[in-house]
């Protein structure tokens, strides 16, 4: 019979390193400007979820519902965009992110 218990067979999880996730959130939404600037965007898709993730107000928001599930409800997500501080994060984050959404406003009026 064998009595190792549960707890000496668990995995341990180690706390979240909150310093790292924000060094890599910060590097994926550069890298996604960047790319995406090769190619005469504002952003990526991903890099706009990223910016949605960082700025929303909210769980209940239209940019978290984006954030979350690539949902785009673009009209109350710019009006989101628009009454949260620009001072939150870089300016060019912020602009990225109004772009992306202006520019799905214009594919869907297409």
């Amino acid at each position: 019979m064998n009595t190792t218990t549960i707890a000496k067979r668990a995995p341990q999880l180690l706390p979240v390193q909150e310093a790292d996730n924000q060094r890599r959130a910060k590097a994926l939404i550069e890298e996604a400007i960047a790319l995406a600037k090769q190619n005469g965007m504002a952003t990526t898709t991903a890099g706009a979820r990223i910016l949605a993730a960082t700025i929303h107000q909210g769980p209940t928001t239209a940019l978290c519902q984006f954030a979350a599930t690539g949902t785009l409800e673009q009209l109350q997500a710019t009006a989101e965009l628009w009454g949260s501080s620009v001072n939150e994060v870089p300016v060019r984050w912020w602009r990225a992110l109004d772009l992306y959404l202006q520019q799905e406003a214009l594919d869907g009026a297409a």
